[in-house]
């Protein structure tokens, strides 16, 4: 089986902080976070495999919601500039 590549988000300092809060809360957020080993509060730079960010995308697209309103307030900027080709200079 072959390794899904990593894809590197830089969140804003006020997305990073949102994300910090939401750790604490719940136990179906504390689980999703807690599986995304590879985050580092301190720089705001977190790196999705491809069935993370799936599952991101999804979460995102059921509509309003508690959780599917977290995870657009962290990851929707991101995930938008990736998808238009936006890169942080």
């Amino acid at each position: 089986m072959s390794q899904s590549r990593l894809i590197l988000f830089r969140l804003r300092p006020d997305e990073t902080e949102y994300l910090r809060e939401q750790l604490g809360v719940g136990g179906f957020q504390q689980k999703f976070f807690a599986e995304t080993s590879r985050l580092d509060l301190r720089t705001g730079e977190i790196a999705l495999n491809d069935a993370e960010l799936g599952k991101i995308v999804r979460y995102c697209s059921y509509g309003p919601g508690g959780f599917q309103s977290v995870l657009k307030k962290i990851f929707l900027r991101s995930i938008e500039d990736m998808l238009h080709g936006h890169r942080e200079k």
